[in-house]
């Protein structure tokens, strides 16, 4: 008989913390971060990783912070810490995995990758999911954050599905999944943003009622900030990856018009 395992938020918090590969500071906020690049930054391609399908989002690499942040934090600096995972490359003489969703292919000696969102449905429905202690008293709330993605949505043209859950088809649907984690004077904020899709496999067949949904996009990210700050850091976090996928959709938008054009 199989056991149920579950894990405390302690635990899963350890695990995350394990799967990000490097720590860095991140400026004031009046200082523009990666997450914040204008869209001609996100759309470049390096040249060392050639895009598949279309151009990846650029990276770039976080550099190790030997010194340990403090428990608490000026207003003047909210983010402690910011943990991002690396761009994967092709270590020499091998290969290596390319490990989000999109399309794949071997270049200069190594597997690339990039999503792709050509053809991607208007209409988007909008699902928010909250992990946090019960002891964890905070303004956020799953309706506030939905207003936050669904404002972000019709910016670009997105018509937002405040309930894909009441439809007959609830797909495509963008899941955030918020984790959070009071330490001491710091919180713990890990978001994770989802597109789900109708998907098609060679190896499954499905009845006429059913459909097979997977993920074909998705973002995650892992900020330490302040506790008095924490309503407001977690809605920015939900913004910075909303407005990751949605600077991705506008870009294929544009690519889907040029080509019209010709």
């Amino acid at each position: 008989m199989n056991k149920k395992i579950v894990l405390s938020l302690p635990v899963i918090w350890t695990a995350l913390i394990g799967t990000f590969a490097s720590v860095s500071a991140l400026p004031p906020p009046s200082t523009p971060s990666s997450s914040t690049a204008l869209p001609s930054q996100k759309y470049s391609t390096p040249s060392s990783s050639p895009s598949v399908g279309a151009p990846p989002p650029s990276s770039s690499k976080s550099s190790s912070s030997s010194t340990k942040p403090s428990s608490t934090a000026s207003p003047s600096q909210p983010i402690i810490k910011k943990f991002e995972k690396n761009p994967i490359k092709a270590p020499e003489g091998g290969l290596t995995l390319y490990t989000s969703p999109g399309v794949i292919a071997v270049k200069e000696g190594g597997w690339v990758g990039s999503d792709n969102l050509y053809n991607l449905s208007d209409k988007i429905g909008i699902s928010i999911e909250i992990l946090k202690p019960s002891s964890l008293g905070l303004t956020v709330t799953d309706e506030g954050l939905k207003n936050l993605v669904a404002e972000a949505f019709r910016k670009v043209g997105i018509q937002p599905i405040m309930n894909p859950e009441q439809t007959s088809d609830p797909l495509p649907f963008f899941h955030l999944l918020v984790m959070l984690y009071p330490h001491e004077n710091t919180l713990a904020i890990f978001c994770e943003g989802r597109l789900f899709e109708n998907i098609k496999l060679d190896r499954v067949v499905m009845e006429k009622t059913a459909e097979l949904q997977g993920i074909t996009w998705e973002k995650q990210s892992l900020v330490i900030v302040p506790l008095f700050d924490a309503s407001v850091q977690v809605g920015k976090a939900m913004i910075n990856l909303t407005s990751a996928f949605t600077e991705r959709y506008t870009y294929f938008e544009h690519v889907k018009s040029q080509r019209s054009q010709e």
